[in-house]
């Protein structure tokens, strides 16, 4: 049995600062259902022609409650990879 895991929360950062203090930080409010995508990204073949994992892409969609000019700015300047983020799901219940 699989469950879907809820997102709770979104931050965006600038690159390297989410470990230690967050610089431009951008929360997101959700506002409805959110979207989270696992794709691989240059996988690698060995000699047996096996795909190996190496990269991971992570496509994220929401709909914000306070979209700004700021927020604007600050998604286009992270376009090319130059952002951290967080993402928190909501609680899983084991079973």
């Amino acid at each position: 049995m699989s469950s879907r895991a809820g997102l709770k929360q979104i931050v965006l950062c600038d690159s390297g600062t989410l470990l230690t203090t967050p610089a431009n930080p951008l929360a997101a409010g959700l506002r409805n259902a959110a979207t989270i995508e696992r794709t691989p990204f240059k996988e690698i073949k060995d000699y047996r022609n096996r795909l190996l994992r190496n990269m991971v892409n992570f496509k994220i969609e929401w709909e914000s409650l306070q979209p700004s000019m700021l927020m604007l700015k600050a998604l286009t300047g992270w376009l090319n990879l130059n952002c951290d983020a967080q993402v928190v799901t909501v609680p899983q219940s084991s079973s």
